[in-house]
């Protein structure tokens, strides 16, 4: 199995001021072609330290992968360094030089000396033009059969132009056969996940392997395949097993490949031609953000108040003074008030709701921090529970809301017991 080194390059990277999600995401895409990652190094943008950590990572591997240091500034000095350490010239690709001078055309500005100088490959490398910005990638032959791929750092440009050019060279050079099976997963943590797959997962031959990846709205798990291009038994068998691990699991997926939980709601009212109004208080319209993300929506969701203070819960969403008194603004009562509220409000199908206390401060010993109604309220039936979600950062507190809600949404749409 050939042996892969990612290096993160720049100062910024390296003291935590810009964060390294390059690295993490290439090395998804790596492991999910067959190939091994040896190791991931961050370092400063200085000539002889970029010279040194090649020429180490060369010795070492067999694929070098660069992000950052392609740009026009003075701090941008990958390629000089590169071109430096393999004692060669740096020439302009013409087809970046023309692209560069359109995408700065477009936007009302000139491409100068300096911006073109971005255009600048390593002479006898393979220039890849950047879909969505103007650096250009790189892949650069090495001796010994290796090769150098040099990515801008930016992540939208590195993403482009890794799945453009360089994920179907990276096949070739793997010769290794990988597959992968995708569940998203609600209401199963991680732990007890593994807890139910752990006679499975040690039933698993060395060439599969299963990967967690867990979040506050759901759980990704994917069962990973990788063989010998030739291996048609492991095929066969990855199959069954795929089979297998969605038996243990059935009660909780929500989706069979990469749909998140907001796009398998989305799904499910537009299949049910059902519309939603959405009534919010300790998620302050994040719930309704996390939807109108998708390219649709407006097909059922028709829209929401955030309902903040109590005189808005009153006023908008006809809570009384009684609920409010006698409950509170955290109550199941305060809640499902509010989703029946917001339905009648817009003239949707279905309302939903959410108050709780987002913390630090605000909980009481009978409503601690972390405590949330959720609500759902339709013509023919209505739900409203409590949870206790505890004492979390109030971005963590309001995601796990969201989740929540979504996915007593999802259960009701699907006729499951919430």
């Amino acid at each position: 199995m050939k042996n892969v080194e990612i290096i993160a390059i720049g100062t910024e990277v390296l003291i935590g001021q810009t964060i390294d999600t390059n690295s993490a995401w290439i090395g998804e895409k790596l492991q999910m072609v067959g190939l091994n990652i040896f190791r991931k190094t961050t370092i400063v943008d200085t000539p002889e330290l970029i010279i040194q950590t090649l020429q180490k990572a060369y010795e070492e591997n067999d694929i070098i992968i660069t992000t950052g240091g392609l740009g026009p500034t003075k701090d941008d000095i990958t390629k000089t360094a590169i071109a430096k350490w393999l004692n060669k010239k740096l020439v302009y690709h013409e087809a970046s030089v023309q692209h560069i001078q359109a995408f700065y055309k477009k936007r009302n500005r000139e491409a100068n000396e300096l911006v073109l100088k971005m255009a600048l490959i390593l002479e006898g490398s393979e220039g890849f033009v950047n879909p969505v910005g103007a650096s250009p990638g790189m892949m650069i032959p090495l001796p010994n059969h290796k090769v150098l791929f040099c990515l801008p750092g930016v992540p939208t440009e590195m993403k482009a132009i890794f799945q453009t050019y360089v994920m179907e060279i990276l096949k070739a050079l793997s010769q290794r056969y990988t597959e992968h099976f995708h569940l998203h997963l609600t209401g199963l943590p991680e732990s007890q996940a593994s807890f139910l797959l752990k006679d499975f997962e040690n039933s698993l031959p060395e060439y599969m392997s299963i990967a967690y990846l867990p979040s506050y709205k759901l759980l990704k798990m994917r069962l990973d395949l990788n063989i010998e291009k030739d291996n048609e038994h492991a095929k066969q068998e990855f199959k069954e097993k795929c089979q297998e691990m969605s038996s243990i699991l059935e009660d909780y997926i929500i989706s069979y490949e990469q749909e998140t939980l907001e796009e398998v709601v989305f799904r499910l009212l537009l299949e049910q031609n059902k519309t939603l109004g959405i009534a919010e208080s300790c998620t302050g319209g994040n719930l309704i953000g996390s939807l109108v993300k998708l390219s649709g929506i407006s097909k059922v969701l028709i829209g929401g108040i955030v309902a903040y203070s109590n005189s808005v819960k009153q006023k908008q969403l006809g809570v009384s003074h009684e609920i409010l008194e006698n409950y509170g603004a955290v109550s199941e009562h305060c809640a499902l008030q509010m989703a029946k509220g917001v339905k009648n409000a817009i003239q949707s199908d279905i309302g939903i709701a959410t108050t709780g206390i987002a913390g630090p401060d605000g909980g009481t010993d009978l409503k601690p921090v972390g405590t949330v109604c959720i609500a759902l309220f339709t013509k023919n039936f209505e739900f409203v529970k409590t949870y206790h979600l505890g004492n979390n950062p109030r971005e963590i507190f309001i995601e796990r809301v969201i989740a929540i809600a979504l996915e007593n949404l999802r259960r009701y749409l699907l006729g499951k017991p919430l």
